[in-house]
Parts: structure tokens; sequence; C-alpha cells
């Protein structure tokens, strides 16, 4: 009689430990902060025309922390601070230039990075799309080169 109750009680604990109410649940993983994901080195890419020249000159975005420096083509190289907001949508990005803020919104996804930001000054506006208005407000794209880690 002990044998069999000791039976029935190795299976119920058996049962137990295999149903999957009893496992507690792996919390998934945290998601990384945009300012760590945005960092490293980033190239634009630029629109090509129909003959195969390209339209922009070469642009490269270094993110180090929450500075960065912008490398057009031949011309010196901007630094800025900047901040973004990714509770927001879309997400926003306020750069801080020398001559002034300028704003924007960006889409990070993987090794690419949106950015559809006004020029810095007095006049700037945040823009809500994703889409240019002449010299003010620019769209540019940008593949990651190479990453870095956040400071």
């Amino acid at each position: 009689m002990k044998a069999l109750a000791l039976c029935g009680t190795l299976t119920a604990c058996l049962i137990a430990l295999a149903s999957p109410v009893s496992r507690p649940l792996a919390a998934p993983p945290a998601p990384v902060p945009d300012t760590e994901s945005i960092q490293g080195v980033w190239q634009r890419v630029n629109p090509i025309a129909d003959n195969g020249d390209n339209l922009l000159p070469t642009m490269t975005l270094a993110i180090d922390g929450r500075r960065f420096a912008v490398q057009t083509g031949t011309a010196p190289v901007q630094e800025a601070e900047f901040s973004l907001d990714s509770s927001t949508l879309p997400k926003t990005i306020t750069v801080s230039f020398p001559d002034g803020r300028a704003f924007g919104i960006y889409e990070l996804t993987g090794h690419t990075l949106r950015l559809c930001i006004s020029e810095p000054g007095a006049n700037a506006v945040r823009p809500t799309e994703f889409k240019s208005f002449g010299e003010s407000v620019t769209v540019s794209e940008f593949r990651r080169v190479r990453a870095t880690a956040a400071k």
C-alpha cells in the first residue's frame, strides 16, 4: 500500500514538473536603448542618377556617446551634441551645433539610420514626416560602416 502511495506521489510530481505552468517563463531580453544602438560610423546612401553619377557628396557620420562628427565631401568636419527621444512617434532628435539647434526625426532599424532634420537656426522647426522641404529640411539614409560602444 505504501509503495502504491509513493508511486502515485512520484507520478504527480513528474506531471507537475513537466507542466508548462510549473516552469517559470524567462523574461524577454530588455531592448537596447537607441542611444546605445546608434553608436558607430555611418555612411550616407547617396542617390544615384540614371548615368551612374552620385547626386550628393559623400557624407560620413561618426557617433560617439552623445556627440557626433559629420564629414560631407571635402568640407571641414562639423561636430555637435545630440539627444534622442524614442518615446515619441516618430522618434525625435535634437542636435546642438555651434550656430544653433536643429530638430529632426529618426528611424533606426538594424544597420540602417534614416534622418529627417532641419537646418540649425532660429527658424528651425521639427519635421513630422520623412519628407524634404527645399534646403531647410533634408532626409538622409545611412548604413552602418562600423559599430562602437556607447560611453
